[in-house]
């Protein structure tokens, strides 16, 4: 079919978060764990998205380690820095291979 060509393998995750204050909120400067062992301070409590997209990503990563010639692509609406880097376009990256 042409919508799922021959040797094409398509892998999709979603990071998505709420703005919320609790307990299990972080702070400035605190310093967190990511999922991939890796600590990390926090400079700024308004990168969320970020913060939840590193995991996916280190998902994504070890999924696409077992593939040939993997592929990585992010599309985040990251709150206004997206537009101020592309104008009104959407921002889609490349980083190359997984390694």
């Amino acid at each position: 079919s042409h919508l799922a060509p021959a040797g094409v393998k398509v892998v999709t995750a979603m990071a998505m978060v709420r703005n919320s204050v609790g307990v299990d909120s972080y702070v400035a400067d605190e310093i967190i764990t990511s999922r991939a062992g890796v600590r990390l301070r926090v400079g700024n409590t308004d990168a969320e998205g970020r913060m939840a997209m590193v995991d996916v990503l280190c998902h994504a990563k070890e999924k696409a380690l077992k593939d040939p010639n993997p592929q990585i692509m992010t599309i985040a609406t990251l709150t206004g820095h997206a537009v101020l880097a592309v104008g009104p376009y959407s921002a889609i990256m490349d980083n190359g291979p997984a390694k």
